[in-house]
């Protein structure tokens, strides 16, 4: 919710609400459950209840950039709920697919062979961003293979780096967040991503090959903070499909973590993209699982109004049946 001023409207969980009011987390749900909380709503399997509070004199969009160079470790999964979930919490999102196999276009309904226009045009032509309006709650900028040729074609153009972050700076007062899915690789279009963001999620595998990635993950990342958008922060890594049960992911996911630990953040999580067809790929994960966690956990750095903060050594996995469960 972009708003200057005024009063907003932020959606809580039981739990949260709970806190502000003194109360147990099971009380709250009691009550919402039986209609007693005015306005609360019930959203895959969470209750969220609204509360006002005053707004702040200036908002400005955060651009997220979901990010790796290794393909398959859920980039584009980790961005479609990272995204849902900011959403669902109030905020206005918008999701930009810089990737051409166009994965995140796909997922959220929009056949990327049919399109007229995307991000390709507003990168190359200096066109406006074409932005398809409320796809679960959503706005995107789609993708589709003619991004491919762009790095090719960007390598005589003037500020090219830039190009995507003043694009962007188009539609900010729009709205609060800008979720960018990288493409797997550590090309021109990878840069125009980070050069464009104030923030960097990296979704990783608990695999030895994503554990020899990371040195060189970080050296880009540190390349364009010294080169071309010195304010990137790490928000941190998030280990996709960790398999607690399994030595090779704890092993890889303890060497991981000593890797960059003093440098960034690692949470877990065991989010998975279970689409089952064009437009119904929104996974409406536990509210303290996956991406709920993860939103969380970025409410704790990033200044974005309306996101929840968890507690700062809080870990959260989720077991066999999809229930939350404390890492110890």
């Amino acid at each position: 919710m972009c708003q200057s001023g005024g009063m907003r409207r932020l959606w809580l969980t039981t739990e949260e609400y709970a806190s502000r009011r003194g109360v147990s987390d099971a009380y709250v749900r009691r009550l919402a459950g039986a209609g007693q909380i005015p306005g609360a709503e019930k959203r895959g399997g969470q209750w969220l209840i609204p509360v006002l509070e005053p707004g702040p004199e200036e908002t400005a969009m955060q651009t997220v950039a979901v990010f790796n160079q290794a393909g398959g470790v859920g980039k584009t999964t980790l961005t479609l709920n990272l995204g849902y979930h900011l959403a669902q919490r109030g905020l206005k999102v918008l999701l930009v697919d810089l990737d051409p196999q166009a994965t995140l276009t796909a997922f959220l309904g929009l056949a990327p062979s049919d399109l007229e226009a995307t991000v390709y045009d507003a990168l190359l032509r200096r066109e406006g961003l074409p932005i398809h309006k409320n796809l679960a709650g959503m706005d995107l900028v789609p993708s589709n293979i003619l991004l491919a040729g762009a790095e090719q074609e960007l390598v005589s153009a003037l500020n090219r780096e830039g190009r995507l972050r003043k694009a962007l700076e188009e539609v900010r007062a729009a709205y609060d967040v800008a979720l960018v899915d990288c493409p797997p690789s550590l090309g021109l279009l990878a840069i125009l991503g980070l050069a464009a963001a104030d923030y960097v999620v990296v979704p990783v595998q608990t695999h030895f090959k994503a554990y020899l990635g990371t040195d060189q993950l970080l050296r880009t990342v540190d390349g364009v903070r010294r080169e071309l958008n010195p304010n990137l922060e790490v928000v941190g890594f998030v280990p996709m499909q960790y398999a607690r049960g399994t030595q090779h992911d704890r092993d890889v996911l303890e060497a991981l973590t000593a890797q960059v630990y003093g440098a960034v953040r690692v949470e877990y999580t065991r989010l998975r993209g279970r689409p089952q067809g064009f437009g119904v790929a929104v996974t409406d994960l536990k509210a303290r699982g996956g991406a709920g966690f993860v939103v969380a956990y970025m409410g704790e750095i990033m200044t974005m109004p309306g996101l929840p903060k968890a507690p700062a050594a809080q870990r959260i996995d989720l077991d066999a049946q999809g229930q939350t469960v404390g890492l110890p």
